[in-house]
């Protein structure tokens, strides 16, 4: 028991004393049994005060150690909070910073400064202030999932790069001993970015540089390719004059000489050819023009090229992809990708195997080709796509090639936004498929008729996988041309608001839609009305009443 429980015992029995001795009964008034009944109760209660004394005396053990772990908790806290590896600030809503922790004064070099009670705006740069202010609201209000990234002044030094993550809390009066922070605020999390912004543009920079790098090495090629195609030309072609004209008077063992030459003249033709599109493709010299087409159609547009070579092996080529089989696509260049994969597969197939073409029920968009050849390794499957890595090998009849067919066939894929992959097994052939985004057309129908569009619409159900879209006038026609890009319009002439004639010049000059087909449909027959709005820039003109077999094949040259 301390020193200071003593004095207040002792003091509470003098008190005692003072009163039993103002008491005006005495002692000897009371009878034995009276005085041991007395007795026997203040016992009982000064036992009582003991145990009371005891149980207060733990309690307030119990309150110190709890008081001395509470302000061992606090301590810890409060060095969590000031000695964070990221720095630590409460605003209000105003911007006022109510509270810092040591790691934000050591970023802004502000040991010495006052902070609290100023505007955080003090502190960001100039060049960032506006955007600061402008979305400092919002991020008060509502700072879940959102940052600021913007750069701070220092005390001393150039500004950094800090991005600022918050989060809204009801802060308590004695919050880390502090009386200013009350009510809502917002503790914001200080990280200095700054290595990472600048490794950021460092990569950007480099990437630039190389990029710029890399046309300049396209141009170099194109123009060294350009330059060499020229006199190659004319070798070959001397060389075949030589062969035809002094044939006859020249030895066989001559003409075979001449012969190889001009083999390897047409080799390195081709090989030029070749360079010269891949560059193209990559310094944008070749741009695509993707429309609808059937890759069953592409496909047997194909055969007659390669037919010499498929003869020569006897080989049989399967098309068995379905008819009308739609891709978005440009026609010119997919077809060098078919015919090159075509050859391909030519070239390493065994006499009197098959090759086949097949769609993926699954995937639309996709074709593969496949052949039953010799395969190819493990090791050079991930470079067959690579301009840069040596691949080419001999066919089975010992043709050559130059190596750069499957990367230019896997660039003109990318720049449609599909990839090229294979799959391939030594000795049992392999499997190159091409994928093309799925895109489905979009078909505007335009007429003031409700029931001449339910017609057009009805008409063209046919055609699986489309999406048709309606306006009554032309003036909404061309919003929708805008927002939509359709692949086609079709489009009645004489309408309210805005004309047919109209809404064709307008189309005409909107640069991002000039290029969309428009077939409009008429039920004025006069020829001067048709040749006018193909003058006026219309793909293709119909006359009223529609037949709905005409329709549909009109329709086809555009959508599959």
């Amino acid at each position: 028991m301390n020193s200071e429980n003593i004095t207040n015992i002792s003091a509470l029995r003098s008190r005692a004393e003072e009163v039993l001795k103002s008491d005006t009964h005495a002692l000897d008034q009371f009878e034995r049994t009276d005085l041991q009944t007395l007795i026997h109760d203040l016992r009982v209660h000064q036992i009582e005060l003991e145990m009371q004394n005891d149980e207060l005396r733990i309690t307030q053990e119990r309150l110190i150690r709890v008081r001395q772990e509470s302000d061992q908790l606090r301590e810890c806290f409060s060095r969590l909070f000031n000695e964070a590896p990221t720095g630590y600030l409460v605003v209000d809503h105003s911007g006022i910073v109510q509270m810092v922790n040591e790691t934000f004064l050591d970023l802004l070099q502000a040991q010495d400064t006052p902070v609290i009670g100023k505007p955080f705006l003090n502190w960001i740069d100039a060049r960032d202030r506006s955007e600061f202010l402008a979305r400092y609201t919002s991020f008060f209000n509502k700072p879940t999932n959102k940052s600021l990234s913007l750069r701070l002044i220092p005390q001393q030094g150039l500004p950094f790069y800090a991005q600022l993550e918050g989060k809204r809390a009801d802060w308590d009066s004695s919050c880390l001993g502090s009386s200013k922070v009350k009510g809502n605020h917002l503790l914001v999390v200080v990280s200095d970015v700054t290595p990472l912004i600048d490794s950021n543009l460092a990569m950007q920079r480099a990437k630039a540089e190389a990029e710029q790098a890399n046309q300049i090495k396209d141009k170099f090629i194109s123009l060294v390719a350009h330059d060499l195609r020229g006199p190659l030309s004319s070798i070959v072609g001397l060389l075949e004059y030589l062969m035809e004209e002094a044939g006859h008077v020249l030895e066989k063992e001559h003409m075979e000489l001449i012969q190889v030459a001009r083999n390897s003249g047409n080799s390195l033709l081709n090989l030029t050819e070749k360079i010269l599109n891949i560059s193209r493709l990559n310094t944008g010299l070749i741009t695509l023009k993707q429309e609808f087409i059937d890759a069953y159609m592409c496909i047997e547009e194909c055969l007659p090229k390669l037919e010499y070579m498929r003869r020569q092996k006897r080989l049989r080529i399967i098309n068995n992809v379905p008819p009308g089989t739609r891709i978005f696509a440009d026609p010119v260049l997919y077809g060098e990708v078919i015919q090159n994969l075509l050859s391909n597969a030519i070239k390493f197939s065994h006499a009197e195997s098959a090759i086949r073409f097949e769609a993926c029920p699954t995937k639309p968009g996709t074709i593969v080709v496949k052949d039953e050849g010799v395969g190819i390794a493990p090791d050079l499957q991930t470079q067959l796509f690579d301009a840069g890595s040596k691949t080419s090998m001999p066919g089975t009849d010992g043709e050559k090639g130059s190596g750069f067919a499957l990367p230019f066939c896997a660039n003109i894929i990318e720049s449609h936004g599909g990839d090229i992959t294979v799959w391939s097994e030594l000795g049992k052939g392999s499997h190159f498929t091409v994928t093309l985004p799925h895109i489905r057309p979009r078909i505007l129908i335009v007429d003031d008729d409700q029931d001449i569009r339910t017609l057009i619409k009805t008409y063209l159900n046919i055609l699986e996988d489309c999406e048709f879209f309606e306006a009554w006038d032309g003036q909404t026609a061309y919003t929708n041309m805008v927002e939509l890009r359709p692949d086609l319009v079709l489009c009645d002439v004489y309408m309210p608001l805005m004309d047919g004639f109209q809404l064709l010049k307008k189309v005409r000059s909107t640069t991002d839609i000039q290029k969309i087909p428009i077939i409009m449909i008429t039920s004025d027959r006069a020829l001067e009305t048709q040749e006018r709005l193909l003058r006026k820039g219309a793909y293709d003109v119909i006359v009223k009443p529609l037949n709905g077999d005409e329709l549909l094949t009109r329709v086809r040259r555009i959508v599959w």
